[in-house]
């Protein structure tokens, strides 16, 4: 990997990582530098990611865990310690969208696995490394919330309200970790070119949603993984050390 080396020496721990925009996450930060630590639920995406990473000259190894599972973020939190050292940057990614539907549709189940994975995976992902952030000297800490959170849809309530709660955790997150030198910033990305992009779309029509989506951007086109992933390049490194508590909208235009 040539690229310039803007986290060099760093340790990043990427949740989600096993494909989509955790994998970009992941690619991006090993790519300028970082060891990574490739975290899914999913340990086999996650062993892709790592091998792909190795395979491009980058340095990264693979840790299943599930973000809801505190025993097992601490547990990736110590195999980035064992294996690399403390982490210093750290990509909370992994998210959920669940199946489009309006909110007096929504199961009470439903309702729970979304809020358990997105608000809650943050909260235990987060404090489950903060030590080793704390170890570290400082850090920076990457939330993936939505632009949804300001500009809700139709059909996706319950993950458009889980994503304005994450992106208020940053927040707070962001004042309480100030004095241990730990930045906390969000991305709030746009619809994105993923394996999720299926279930944003729908199955009436997902072409004309998808063009009628299209028409709301005014830079004409969805988010790809790398357009976050070289956003949260930027929080992560020092350029950005003067910023925390954002709130950064990754979206082509569409919240203005």
């Amino acid at each position: 990997m040539s690229e310039p080396s803007t986290l060099v020496g760093r340790v990043a721990v990427v949740t989600g990582a096993g494909s989509g925009i955790g994998a970009a996450l992941a690619t991006t930060f090993a790519r300028h530098g970082a060891k990574v630590v490739v975290s899914d639920v999913n340990a086999e995406t996650a062993e892709n990611t790592a091998a792909a990473i190795q395979a491009a000259g980058g340095v990264a190894i693979a840790a299943e865990g599930d973000v809801t599972n505190r025993a097992h973020m601490e547990r990736v939190a110590a195999v980035a310690e064992s294996t690399f050292g403390y982490v210093s940057v750290l990509a909370a990614n992994a998210g959920y969208t669940g199946p489009a539907a309006s909110l007096e549709s929504t199961s009470d189940d439903e309702f729970r696995r979304v809020f358990d994975i997105n608000v809650g995976g943050v909260w235990t992902t987060c404090t489950a490394m903060l030590p080793s952030l704390r170890r570290a000297g400082g850090g920076s800490v990457i939330v993936t919330g939505s632009i949804m959170a300001d500009r809700p849809r139709p059909g996706f309530g319950t993950y458009s309200t889980s994503k304005a709660a994450v992106n208020h955790l940053a927040r707070v997150m962001a004042l309480e970790w100030a004095p241990f030198n730990i930045r906390v910033n969000c991305l709030a990305p746009t619809a994105t070119e993923t394996n999720m992009l299926p279930t944003f779309l729908g199955d009436d029509d997902p072409e004309a949603t998808r063009s009628r989506f299209l028409s709301t951007i005014p830079l004409g086109r969805l988010a790809r993984p790398e357009d976050v992933s070289e956003a949260a390049l930027f929080l992560a490194s020092e350029s950005a050390s003067f910023l925390t508590g954002v709130v950064l909208p990754v979206d082509g235009g569409r919240s203005i």
